[in-house]
């Protein structure tokens, strides 16, 4: 049996998800199992989930998702290279994914490998350098890189899944196949539709977030609105994020990672002259500094994240069908990390596996102030994963 894996933050699951999904498995003769290492409490945007975990998880089993693992917290909050290495590392440590299958704007695997293949040379890494010390964005000086050690070889543009898709391909294991399945941006659940989504329900449209979301995804949603859960936004936490950051040394900011080329100061002018996130990251806004990259560091000062660990330590579950049940029993043979199902079997967990883990409890607990209606310390210490109905 073919076992897929997908990296994803399915937030929310939407009809492009959905689309992927079908497309991925309509490409072998028998059905195969799909496993997804998915984003926690927050996402690599810097931003709050727009709902909790165990919540998105169902709405990918319910959208054809066998077994859904976590990606930790430490990964799912990073830049691509990071995020890549945390979602392929838990694919990978199941011991059955054979399949990576990720979207894609070019569907062009030749030119991400290339790409893939390129990131890692002396060449590569001295262009960015030098583009890097002109002060210019990270993200132009990397495709301008690119294409000028590739010498006119480069064909891709630059987009975001195919820069994350080429993340993939610099820490996939050898013996793991690739299936890129092109994206689509038609207006009905295309490479924007995640984003459009979550901003239609911060403003109470949900009739026409609706039209981009299946049935199940929506249902799943009203029943997290209902309890105050959904939408998330960060804004809820303005306060305690400002503060976090007031409290902090312009050391202690520097030290954050991907802090910076004296950012830090920067950081703290911001965080003491402003009194919202949308004012604060305008002030840092600048053509060197990426919003995005700020909004990251702004967010590992949150949730009290000062390292990133080089691979994932342990693999816990959030949610699984009937087949995904047999995944997992299958993993008690083949599994590289200890598999956690349990939350409390996560305080057996020692070494980096304990700090990881703790690490993502904590953010659970930080992000039940990011809610209108303000979640208890401790309910992820109670949570369950999302498993088969049996009678």
């Amino acid at each position: 049996m073919k076992v897929l894996g997908i990296v994803a933050e399915y937030d929310p699951f939407h009809l492009g998800h959905q689309m992927m999904l079908q497309e991925a498995k309509q490409a072998f003769e028998e059905e195969p199992a799909v496993v997804v290492a998915m984003s926690g409490s927050f996402t690599q945007r810097g931003s709050a989930a727009i709902c909790p975990p165990a919540a998105r998880a169902e709405m990918a089993i319910r959208g054809g998702a066998d077994l859904v693992l976590e990606i930790p917290v430490q990964f799912s909050t990073a830049a691509a290279e990071t995020f890549a290495r945390g979602g392929v590392g838990v694919l990978a440590a199941t011991g059955l994914v054979d399949t990576l299958c990720f979207g894609s704007e070019s569907g062009d695997l030749h030119q991400m490998r290339r790409m893939a293949e390129t990131i890692d040379t002396p060449e590569f890494r001295t262009a960015l350098r030098e583009g890097l010390a002109r002060g210019l964005p990270f993200a132009s000086v990397r495709q301008r890189a690119l294409e000028q050690v590739l010498d006119g070889e480069l064909r891709l543009t630059g987009g975001a899944n195919d820069l994350l898709g080429t993340e993939y391909l610099r820490c996939l294991p050898e013996e793991m196949e690739v299936l890129p399945i092109r994206r689509r941006d038609d207006g009905h659940g295309g490479a924007q539709s995640a984003t459009r989504v979550r901003q239609l329900l911060k403003q109470g449209a949900w009739d026409c977030a609706a039209q981009l979301l299946p049935d199940t995804t929506v249902e799943l949603l009203r029943q997290q609105q209902a309890k105050g859960c959904c939408p998330a936004d960060l804004r809820w936490a303005e306060r305690a994020i400002f503060y976090r950051l007031r409290q902090m040394s312009a050391e202690q900011i520097a030290a954050l990672p991907d802090c910076k080329e004296g950012l830090e100061h920067r950081i703290m002018q911001a965080a003491a002259q402003t009194g919202s996130l949308s004012e604060f990251y305008d002030a840092i806004k600048s053509k060197r500094y990426a919003h995005a990259r700020v909004r990251r560091i702004v967010l590992r000062a949150f949730l009290g994240i000062d390292t990133l660990p080089e691979k994932p330590a342990y693999l816990g579950v959030l949610g699984a069908n009937e087949r995904g049940l047999g995944l997992l029993k299958q993993m008690k043979r083949t599994a590289a990390l200890p598999v956690i199902t349990k939350p409390a079997h996560g305080k057996k967990l020692t070494g980096a596996a304990l700090e990881q883990y703790l690490c993502t409890r904590r953010a659970d607990d930080l992000w039940g102030l990011c809610v209108e209606q303000v979640r208890p310390a401790g309910e992820c210490w109670q949570s369950t994963p999302v498993l088969p109905h049996r009678h």
